[in-house]
């Protein structure tokens, strides 16, 4: 199943789990980096982006700019997740892109099913 297909999936799944909430796909081909979903509910927000990589291979599968945009979304107290889907579900990892001293990024894990 390809990443937008699982992506869709998702957000189906959310939309039935939480009608209230408003989840929007950005699909911005115009503006660089920007996480892929945008989801706002009870006054709070949350962004997501998805991969369709092994958890092991996230840190190589953003982009310059997406890591860029995460972290300054980040430092504007957005909070910023990185989810990445596996054959039994899907992995998240919060928003701490922190440049670790072998000049990769570090992803912790929260959840995943």
């Amino acid at each position: 199943m390809s990443e937008s297909a699982r992506t869709r999936t998702y957000l189906a799944n959310v939309r039935r789990a939480h009608p209230d909430a408003f989840v929007w796909k950005v699909s911005d081909r115009v503006t660089s980096g920007i996480p892929d979903v945008f989801i706002a509910k009870d006054g709070r927000t949350i962004m997501i982006e998805f991969k369709h990589v092994k958890p092991e291979n996230l840190g190589t599968a953003l982009s310059m700019m997406q890591k860029h945009q995460l972290k300054k979304l980040a430092q504007a107290g957005v909070p910023v997740y990185v989810a990445t889907f596996t054959k039994d579900g899907y992995k998240v990892f919060d928003h701490h892109l922190l440049p670790s001293p072998q000049g990769t990024y570090e992803l912790r894990y929260l959840e995943g099913r």
